[in-house]
């Protein structure tokens, strides 16, 4: 038999549990145990092959734990948090809606999807089977009290009712009678929680909806036994916009976790504390909630398990500056003290221990027009005005004090103001004049002028300086400039970067340079050879980005202030401020204590608020929400990188080793992504390890990219280089591009793309570092239908293409001339392999004029075709020797194939893993079935596959990814 082991796996987390000091997830059919405090991942156990875990149930008063998924029930007693030994096992004949430990934990009950509930001892004697008299199909189940005598379960029902009965009372019923049916939902009741101490119900369902329930009494068991049960509506919430798959009663409050996303917190009253945005699009599936620490964790269909505290306090008030006077302009200093101007041109100043405002100064000059800015280091600020007129002042042992006076020397209108250092500023005037300052010695010194090209609205908006001695400025326009000393125009700009809305702010770090705009965009730049150019570009979804502080971004969406983190883009806080435009300024995040303070109603608005508490913390890091549609892998020194496109629009880099990293998460394609191609830069002299990646889907769109590793694995860098897309008729069809195959071509690269309306469209790129342009040649053309795969091959010294399509078909075709576009190319021969779609397609020449096919269909169809290619009468032929064919190992749609020396894998949408053991002898090809394996990823997309030492290492993805190897050594049945 094939030893096969699963090391890593990213699906669906379908439960989780807080235990003691543990976390418990269920990912795939495997046990993931986290240490609560830290976090991290103390163990990993499998339990089901093929099947998720649904249910994790820690006995309260032993060391037993219970496991259930599907139809499956598992025990183990916990040695400790490493070691998990499996004691008994069963298999029902219904799927499993809910379990729990009874009587002291020596016995298990079970509700099944059919209304039935079934008593088990810890060795699964079967002590009781009961059915209640509504015969009908649950979607939810939830077993109220820890005895049989006691035992209440509540059933959501697909007709909107939950339906309370108990058990026990069968022995009076041939059938046990309903005792409550509740009705107040609208569609299918999706998940059901009860607390016994509060008499509280809570229940979700798909119409986008959560009820809490009280009871009468608060006592369900006594309502029952006394023939009054009495409950009713204490609130209906709506505030998620898709289904509600779990709802969980906490301390003082509730929760709703939806297919949107978010989890909600509501109080009993049915208002909305608290809307936390957990897992990157993917739906939240499951919660459970530790009371002693206040932290509730979910589970997503990102494959995440995420952590956060529930109870958020934040502190708001407001301020009114002395004299009847009305607040202008804001700032907070790096001490917390708060600086303000007035309409009167007043400068206030605020202690960060007091309330008290204390006049500093008043500036008739700038009474009329004023721009205020803090410095990068929040120690002074800058006031500057119409007439060129510059005061700065700075805070000295707890006061604000004027430090330097300063008027440039045309006495024009400052339009805006950029400290570039503590020490250094930048102003913008008249006609796009950059003027940059110097504050030395108690005065301000003129180092150089810049200008600013000719645009529309000619002044800057932003500024920063590098390290090296760069000047970076960003205008009203949405362009961005380079600038050196001792050069007066700009050495490198990028126009409309952040298009007509401007660029709002710069920052440099490091290498890089990041720009945020009003468009919702924040870039990432490198200066390569005295050039600017773009590396990165992520378009989030807000409207006005702001600022970044630490790992934070600010921005503003419509009225909101929104705080959201840098590397999964979700919002961690959000509160009404009145928007952007106003005045506004935010403290540094230090301790994770923030100040945001902004102008409104005239007054001085503060907001105090711990983000600790809105942190979310992930025990394990979203992957994609959606369908992975394709992968690519990059072997780099000890590490594998796993490239993925899928329906989320996504692009993910990952590295395996040491888990499963995240090392970038771009988010720039139209549609989905369904093909990757990738090829290595040969490069002789390079401490970098280059690739160009190409991805590509729907819209017909392509994307080439630059990767590159350092030696020293500091860091990777991922740049588009490049693109295409096409817009069509609206009247036409939309074009996806299915697949993508890369061949060298002497001094070109060539690549081909398989389209959804029968055409290969064929492109060239140079083999130039410094001009990566894809160039559209050609596109070939056999029949109007949807090619799936495509795959290329040198035959006899030839360029072999092999097409796929829906019809069932492989199309050979010889493109050895394919750059010469008035050379004609027609398909060399046409096979019919399958009966229907092809969706697999492996290529590989055993001889110099033989060469093996492996496909797999829709028609559930492996096939593994040995063909003779021949080219004496000088026209390339190809023709069929012989096949092995088989229709049973698969029950649904094979979509992935890979061959390794004498042994083929194949994957399909059941989610079995084949592998077979091939040979040819005298032209007759026999192929013997060896093993299989089932995994828990659904809707299997693919995988792919590579060779080390004595085993195959297998990626499989679809709805997630597991990684698995499969040893060499193996022998057939």
């Amino acid at each position: 038999m094939a030893f096969i082991n699963s090391s890593l796996i990213r699906t669906d987390v379908t439960s989780v549990k807080i235990w003691r000091n543990s976390i418990f997830a269920g990912i795939g059919g495997f046990l993931h145990i986290f240490d609560l405090k830290t976090g991290k991942l103390s163990s990993k156990h499998k339990v089901f092959e093929g099947q998720k875990i649904f249910g994790i149930l820690p006995s309260a008063v032993s060391s037993d734990l219970l496991v259930y998924g599907g139809r499956h029930l598992k025990l183990y007693e916990i040695i400790d948090t490493e070691v998990l030994k499996e004691m008994n096992s069963l298999i029902m004949s219904d799927w499993i809606l809910g379990s729990k430990w009874l009587d002291n934990d020596s016995k298990i009950a079970a509700v099944s999807m059919h209304n039935k509930v079934s008593i088990w001892t810890k060795q699964f004697t079967l002590l009781y089977d009961v059915e209640s008299e509504e015969k009908c199909i649950l979607y939810s189940a939830h077993i109220c009290y820890n005895s049989w005598s006691d035992l209440v379960v509540l059933s959501g029902t697909v007709f909107s009712e939950i339906l309370i009965w108990k058990p026990c009372n069968y022995g009076k019923y041939k059938d046990v009678p309903i005792q409550k049916r509740l009705k107040g939902h609208k569609g299918v009741i999706f998940s059901i929680d009860f607390d016994v101490s509060k008499g509280v119900i809570c229940s979700t369902s798909d119409d986008r909806s959560a009820i809490l329930w009280t009871i009468k009494g608060k006592n369900l068991l006594q309502q029952i036994e006394q023939s009054t049960l009495e409950i009713a509506i204490a609130c209906q919430v709506y505030g998620h916009l898709s289904r509600i798959f779990r709802c969980c009663i906490l301390e003082n409050t509730f929760a709703t976790a939806s297919e949107d996303s978010f989890i909600i917190i509501w109080n009993f009253d049915g208002k909305m504390l608290k809307k936390i945005e957990t897992h990157q699009l993917g739906t939240v599936w499951v919660l459970d909630y530790d009371k002693k620490s206040d932290i509730l964790v979910s589970g997503g269909g990102n494959s995440g398990v995420s952590r956060f505290r529930v109870t958020s306090d934040i502190t708001q008030w407001r301020s009114n500056i002395p004299q009847d006077e009305v607040a202008k302009l804001i700032g907070i200093l790096n001490s917390g003290s708060i600086v303000c101007f007035s309409e009167r041109a007043c400068v206030y100043y605020q202690h960060h221990q007091g309330k008290s405002w204390q006049k500093i100064n008043q500036h008739t000059d700038l009474e009329s027009y004023v721009i205020m800015q803090v410095s990068n280091c929040k120690k002074k600020v800058a006031l500057a005005g119409y007439q060129g007129q510059i005061y700065i002042y700075k805070e000295i042992n707890d006061k604000l004090k004027l430090a330097y006076v300063h008027t440039v020397l045309a006495h024009v209108r400052v339009y805006s103001f950029h400290w570039l250092t503590c020490q250094t500023f930048l102003i913008c005037q008249e006609e796009g004049v950059l003027t940059l300052l110097y504050i030395h010695n108690e005065s301000i010194t003129q180092i150089q002028t810049f200008s600013l090209p000719v645009s529309k609205e000619r002044w800057s908006t932003c500024a920063c300086s590098t390290n090296d001695g760069h000047i970076v400025v960003g205008d009203r326009m949405g362009n961005i400039h380079l600038y050196i000393l001792n050069k007066k125009i700009p050495i490198s700009s990028l126009k409309k970067v952040h298009d007509h809305l401007g660029v709002v702010n710069l920052y440099a770090n490091m290498k890089k340079i990041t720009s945020l705009g009003r468009n919702g965009i924040l870039n990432q730049y490198l200066i390569i050879n005295k050039t600017l150019q773009i590396v990165e570009s992520t378009k989030t979804k807000l409207s006005w980005l702001a600022s970044i502080v630490d790992e934070y971004l600010l921005s503003f969406s419509g009225k909101k202030f929104v705080i959201s983190d840098l590397k999964f883009n979700r919002v961690l806080f959000d509160i009404d401020c009145g928007g952007g435009h106003r005045s506004w300024a935010v403290s540094n995040i230090c301790s994770n204590n923030l100040l945001f303070c902004f102008i409104k109603d005239k007054s001085v608005n503060c907001i105090n608020l711990d983000l600790s508490n809105y942190i979310i913390s992930d025990l394990l890091e979203g992957y994609h929400s959606k369908e992975i549609n394709a992968l690519e892998t990059i072997s780099f020194q000890n590490e594998l990188i796993v490239i993925s496109g899928g329906e989320d629009t996504t692009l993910k880099i990952n590295s395996i080793a040491n888990g499963f990293k995240l090392l970038k998460n771009i988010k720039i394609h139209l549609s989905s992504i369904r093909a990757l191609a990738i090829y290595k830069i040969q490069q002789s002299h390079s401490s970098m390890d280059e690739y160009l990646l190409f991805s590509a889907g729907g819209r017909a769109q392509i994307i080439c990219w630059h990767i590159s590793f350092n030696t020293n694995n500091e860091y990777l860098m991922c740049t588009e280089k490049c693109s295409y897309y096409k817009e069509i008729d609206q009247e036409l069809p939309e074009i996806r591009i299915m697949d993508l195959v890369i061949a060298d071509d002497d001094s070109k690269i060539v690549l081909y793309a398989a389209c959804s309306d029968g055409n290969i469209k064929v492109f060239s790129m140079q083999k130039d570092a410094n001009n990566y342009k894809l160039r559209f040649v050609r596109a070939l053309f056999h029949k109007y239908i949807c090619i799936t795969r495509i795959r290329h091959e040198y035959v006899l010294n030839e360029n072999v293409l092999v097409t796929a399509a829906t019809d069932g078909h492989l199309v050979f075709w010889n493109v050895s001339d394919i750059l010469l576009v008035d050379r004609e190319v027609k398909p060399s021969c046409l096979v019919k392999a399958h009966d229907s779609g092809i969706n697999s397609l492996v290529l590989t020449v055993l001889r110099k004029n033989t060469l093996a096919c492996l496909t797999g269909g829709d028609d559930n169809k492996i096939s593994f075709t040995l063909y003779a290619c021949d080219k004496s009468g000088g026209i390339l032929t190809i023709y069929k020797i012989d096949s092995f064919e088989d229709k049973l190992t698969h029950c649904a749609q094979v979509t992935g194939a890979y061959i390794f020396d004498d042994y083929f894998v194949t994957s399909s949408i059941d989610q079995r893993i084949a592998i077979f053991k091939w040979e040819i002898v005298e032209a007759t090809v026999s192929c013997k079935f060896v093993h299989i394996y089932n995994t828990s990823i659904a809707d299997v997309q693919g995988l792919k596959c590579q060779t080390t030492n004595n085993q195959l290492n297998v990626i499989i993805f679809g709805k997630g990814v597991e990684y698995v190897q499969i040893q060499k050594s193996i022998s057939a049945n």
